[in-house]
């Protein structure tokens, strides 16, 4: 599949945007799934550590982007990080 194809199936079930605001560092043997942080950016998460989690899914999430990444959701949506 795609990641047009997933793009726009992720589009469909909700009504979030879809604006990528990295590209993957992962290498490309990495299965990359796309989290949304909010209800427009998404950013590249390895499969395996993209998981269900129901209501917590965000919650659960933020834990895993501060260990991939070293910067939290507050950081990537207010740039913070860039000072």
């Amino acid at each position: 599949m795609s990641q047009s194809h997933k793009q726009s199936q992720a589009k469909r079930k909700r009504s979030y945007g879809w604006i990528p605001i990295m590209t993957s560092p992962f290498p490309d043997d990495i299965k990359i799934n796309q989290h949304h942080i909010n209800n427009l950016f998404v950013i590249p998460i390895p499969d395996k550590f993209h998981n269900g989690g129901g209501k917590n899914h965000r919650k659960q999430m933020e834990k895993i982007i501060m260990t991939l990444y070293s910067i939290s959701i507050k950081s990537l949506l207010t740039g913070e990080w860039t000072s």
